[in-house]
Parts: structure tokens; sequence; C-alpha cells
């Protein structure tokens, strides 16, 4: 692992923790057991570290959410989801606290609010199987997509940096799901 990866690695639990003012660059330095000097040596300034933060909080979501086994339904993939976002909370949170910080930066999207595509494309993918299954019905499904992705990470921004042991995960993920699912399912004929 080079210096660079180390130091990123570093920032991730500092940027979620105390978000974008708590995290300068002498406690990342402080952190990663490096003098600030080196910190700079690879990034000249905590914009650029916290957008190589960003970008391989990305990359490491992506392949962990691209690489879950396949799943028989739309509801399963809803836990499967939930769960993985609970799994890389510490990522989740790491990142929603870049984009509190950088969401000016962000043209306001309609009927969502700052929501980027990628944040809430994972939800759009169970919404897009359930409705094909049959399973669930949504008539704004790009809008319903960010309600979820809203939903389950203003639960993480709360619920970080507490640990959920291994049963209470199960039963979370099942809660949260049957909460989202009652506003996705047809109704009984």
């Amino acid at each position: 692992m080079t210096k660079h990866d180390e130091i990123i690695l570093c920032t991730v639990p500092l940027l979620a923790r105390h978000g974008y003012a708590g995290t300068g660059m002498r406690t990342v330095a402080e952190a990663a057991g490096v003098q600030p000097s080196v910190i700079y040596h690879y990034f000249p300034n905590k914009e650029d570290l916290l957008r190589d933060v960003r970008t391989y909080l990305n990359h490491t979501l992506d392949e962990a959410f691209d690489q879950a086994p396949a799943v028989a339904s739309a509801g399963e993939l809803l836990r499967q989801r939930l769960e993985l976002n609970f799994v890389h909370m510490e990522a989740v949170v790491a990142l929603l606290q870049y984009f509190l910080w950088s969401k000016p930066v962000f043209v306001r999207l309609e009927d969502g609010g700052y929501v980027p595509a990628r944040a809430y494309r994972h939800m759009s993918e169970i919404i897009e199987r359930g409705v094909a299954e049959g399973s669930y019905v949504s008539e704004r499904p790009d809008f319903d997509a960010k309600i979820m992705a809203h939903l389950v990470n203003g639960f993480l921004l709360e619920f970080y940096p507490h640990t959920i042991a291994k049963d209470q995960l199960s039963e979370m993920v099942e809660q949260m799901a049957r909460f989202i699912e009652r506003s996705l399912m047809r109704e009984a004929a």
C-alpha cells in the first residue's frame, strides 16, 4: 500500500466522525503517523485530499455493491443493500460528510434536493426490479429512489459511530425494509 493510500484510509474515519471542519491536515497527519509536510507532499490542500477520499470511497462502495451475490427478488435485494449500507457505514457516512460540505457545488436537482444520481442508483435498481416483478408500484421511481436514499443516509448519519451487533443488524435491516416496502407494495385486490 502506498503512503498516498494510507493517508486516504486514515482520513476516512476522521471525515466520518468530524466532517469537513473537523478534518484538518494536521489531524490527518497525526492519524497517519507522519509529519504534516508528508500530507502536503501528496495533497496540496484539504480539498484535494477530500476529493481523493471521495473517489476512493465511491470506488470501494460501488465495488462492494456490484460484487454482492445475486438474489432472487426485489425484497431480497432491498435487504441486501440495506445490510451493505450498515456494513460499510463508516464509508457511507464519510461520503455523506463530504457531500454535506460540498453540496453547493452540485446543481440542485428537481424533486430531490442535492442528490447525485450515483447516490441513489442502488435504490433505483431495487425499485426497477420490484416494478418489473410486479411486487412494487412506483409512479415516480426516480423520486422514490431519492427518498429511500435520504431515509437510509439520514439513519446512518444519526446512528454512526455506533456499531451494531450482528443479531441486531438483521432486525434493523428487516424493520427498515418493511417500512420502505409499505410505500412500494401493491395493495391487495
